[in-house]
């Protein structure tokens, strides 16, 4: 199927895509995220609160993230290069999550010649203007943890390094 399929993937800068599933996964509260990492991330990171607690910060989760090490990763927070492996799939086509409803007509319409497939309506995302906000709250130690985990995804698909990050680590 490697050798035949048409094999795409979409890729997102690797730092807002880590800031949006923060704020998509914990700080909108969404249950099953609670439930499955967000007691954990209560337990290892605030000793003698309840597992409850649903206000999970941007540090807590980035600190659970650095340090779960080699343990199960959420897809919407795991490295490209183990979630997708593009160094050893050879992929057709790599978008950008930037340029998705664009890019993802071009797919479409080249995997789809005689169907009538649309891809939805993309709502914008602003989680780019707040970067800076929640990675300002990251002390420089986790934050060069971050980059160390993070970076290899930015240099792999062309993203240049976030200026409000270099501010941070200088």
């Amino acid at each position: 199927m490697l050798n035949t399929y048409f094999k795409f993937m979409f890729v997102r800068e690797p730092f807002e895509r880590l800031l949006s599933a923060y704020l998509d996964k914990f700080y909108s509260g969404d249950p099953a995220f609670h439930n499955n990492y967000g007691k954990e991330i209560v337990r290892r990171y605030r000793p003698g609160s309840r597992p409850e607690d649903k206000n999970i910060t941007f540090d807590e989760f980035v600190n659970y993230v650095i340090n779960i090490g080699n343990g199960y990763w959420n897809e919407h927070w795991q490295t490209y290069d183990k979630l997708c492996h593009p160094c050893a799939v050879h992929y057709d086509f790599i978008g950008r999550f930037e340029n998705l409803e664009e890019e993802a007509r071009y797919v479409l319409s080249g995997i789809s010649r005689n169907l009538s497939v649309s891809f939805p309506q993309v709502n914008p995302s602003n989680t780019s203007t707040k970067v800076p906000f929640y990675y300002s709250q990251i002390p420089r130690e986790r934050l060069y943890k971050v980059v160390q985990l993070f970076g290899g995804d930015s240099k792999m698909f062309g993203y240049d390094f976030p200026k409000s990050l270099r501010v941070n680590i200088s």
